[in-house]
C-alpha cells in the first residue's frame, strides 16, 4: 500500500478540557501513543502515568484500562497493563492492537487510571477520540494527556476537519452536544 493512500487520523483536544496534552492534570496525566496501521488496527502504547492522586492518604497500586467504544458508547474491546504497586509514576510500555471494521474516526478510546488495594478505584480518564485529517499524512501521535476526575462528567473531543470542532459532554444518564467552531477572522462593515 503507497503512502498516498494510508488513512492519515490525529487526535484533538482543546484547552481546559481532558486531554490537554499538558501533561499537568490534577488526577495525574497519561503519555500514549496512537498509530493507525492501514487498512484496520489502532495500535496504542501506554508509555507512563505521572502523578496519581492518592487514595485515603494511600500510595496506589496503579494499572491503565482501556476501553474501546463504538461512537454510541457500545464497548467493543478491554484490555489493561499489569499492576505496578506503590506507586505514583507507573511506567508501562505496553502495547495494544485493536482490529477495527469500520473507519476509525467512528471509534473512541476511553483510557482509565486505576488502582488495587482491596478492589479497583478509578484516579483518572481521558476519552480520546479520532477522525480523519483533511492533509498531512500523520499516523502515529505520542503525547501527554490530563486525566480528568473520573465521578464528574468529562468532554470528548474531535476535529471532523481543520475549522470543524464539536465535543460530546458524558455523564451516567445523558449526552449532550456541545459545539464550537474555530472563529474566523471576518471583518463586519459598520454603517
Amino acid at each position: 500500500m503507497s503512502e498516498e493512500s494510508v488513512e492519515a487520523y490525529t487526535l484533538i483536544s482543546r484547552e481546559g478540557l481532558p486531554g490537554t496534552l499538558e501533561g499537568n492534570g490534577s488526577h495525574g496525566c497519561i503519555e500514549l501513543t496512537t498509530a493507525y496501521q492501514a487498512p484496520s488496527t489502532l495500535l496504542v502504547v501506554v508509555h507512563k502515568v505521572k502523578n496519581l492522586p492518592h487514595k485515603s492518604g494511600r500510595v496506589p497500586n496503579p494499572y491503565v484500562k482501556l476501553y474501546l467504544l463504538s461512537t454510541g458508547l457500545k464497548e467493543l474491546k478491554e484490555e489493561s497493563t499489569h499492576v505496578v504497586e506503590n506507586t505514583d509514576n507507573p511506567e508501562y510500555e505496553t502495547t495494544f492492537a485493536f482490529p477495527l471494521t469500520k473507519p476509525l474516526s467512528e471509534y473512541i478510546l476511553r483510557v482509565c487510571a486505576k488502582t488495587k488495594h482491596k478492589r479497583p478505584h478509578y484516579l483518572g480518564q481521558v476519552v480520546l477520540c479520532f477522525a480523519p485529517f483533511k492533509s498531512g499524512k500523520k499516523v502515529r501521535e505520542r503525547a501527554w494527556y490530563d486525566l480528568a476526575d473520573p465521578k464528574k462528567d468529562y468532554v470528548i473531543c474531535f476535529v471532523g476537519y481543520k475549522d470543524n470542532v464539536k465535543g460530546i459532554s458524558l455523564s451516567n444518564d445523558r449526552t449532550d452536544d456541545v459545539e464550537s467552531s474555530s472563529e474566523s477572522e471576518s471583518e463586519e462593515d459598520t454603517v
